[in-house]
């Protein structure tokens, strides 16, 4: 079975170009419609050789780069974490730190209102001052108020959370 690792394919080409040079020195040959000569196919060969050669000596100059950082961070890893330490005990706050508090919603509002009994008639479904308004008496600058028949549930929790902002 082949191997395509590059040490492989650096050696097929070393075996090729000392071929080439042994028993075809004084050849000429046509490659891709391209006529060369036998020193040609040899600077080819000889640039991939050069090239593999400089990736294997890369692979294994990352290869103890790598372990150097590997054994510095293992060594030093109880120095920087204390100093970690300390940095963050000495910027951080004399008090906890706490969330802003956020302002309730609408509907938690109304059931806040149904909880504490806001006047009026007082229901599982609806806030009690929200059933309070639909029998209220109509006003002239409220066109609101102003509507014929029972206002639907949705539109009722709008117009008591609209008032209460």
């Amino acid at each position: 079975m082949k191997s395509n690792g590059t040490a492989a394919l650096v050696e097929q080409d070393r075996k090729l170009l000392a071929g080439v040079e042994k028993d075809l020195a004084n050849q000429s040959f046509t490659i891709n419609d391209k006529s060369c000569t036998a020193q040609d196919v040899v600077n080819v060969l000889q640039g991939r050789i050069s090239k593999g050669l400089a990736v294997e000596a890369a692979r294994a100059a990352l290869q103890t780069a790598a372990k150097a950082l590997r054994e510095e961070r293992t060594q030093s890893a109880g120095f920087v974490s204390a100093f970690r330490t300390i940095v963050k005990g000495m910027f951080r706050s004399r008090e906890p730190h706490r969330r802003p508090t956020r302002r309730p919603s609408r509907r938690q509002r109304a059931r806040d209102l149904t909880k504490t009994g806001g006047g009026g008639e007082v229901g599982p479904r609806f806030p009690s001052t929200l059933c309070a308004r639909r029998f209220a008496a109509p006003d002239a600058n409220n066109p609101r108020v102003l509507r014929a028949g029972p206002t639907p549930p949705s539109r009722r929790m709008r117009l008591e959370t609209d008032s209460q902002l």
